[in-house]
């Protein structure tokens, strides 16, 4: 039997319980000596801390990236590469293989207006490229 999800849980018991969309109702301020004491229920510490753990566990996300080649022979990826490297150094360059193609592709975008941008000053370039969704990685984007 499947566990319920710490955040369909949190849902129910905001839907049970409407005093908890309050914010005043649940974390009370304290004033002592120019100082302030934040005190919060169990339940909102818990909420924080599991999103908090749900947020490290996504590793990538759907987004776009600009393709340049795609090879079935190895042996070209690296010719192709270090031109890339040379004719666009300023984009993050990542070789992906899916049978039988070895595949080039430019930057990390997170939406497709971003991408175009860069496929417009690709394109001047490299006239074969073009737009392609794929995963990028979160930590790529910091």
């Amino acid at each position: 039997m499947k566990t319920m999800h710490p955040y369909f849980i949190a849902l129910l018991f905001i839907l049970i319980y409407p005093g908890f969309l309050s914010a005043q109702s649940l974390i009370t301020k304290t004033y002592q000596n120019g100082h302030i004491r934040v005190h919060e229920p169990e339940i909102v510490t818990d909420l924080l801390e599991n999103h908090a753990d749900f947020i490290d566990e996504i590793e990538t996300i759907d987004g776009y990236r600009i393709q340049i080649a795609s090879v079935k022979d190895y042996r070209q990826i690296n010719a192709l590469k270090a031109n890339c490297h040379s004719r666009l150094p300023k984009y993050k360059v990542y070789t992906t293989y899916k049978a039988p193609y070895y595949k080039i592709r430019l930057g990390d975008y997170i939406n497709y207006l971003d991408a175009y941008r860069a496929y417009q000053e690709v394109l001047k370039k490299i006239p074969v490229a073009m737009i392609v969704k794929d995963k990028i990685k979160i930590e790529e984007l910091e």
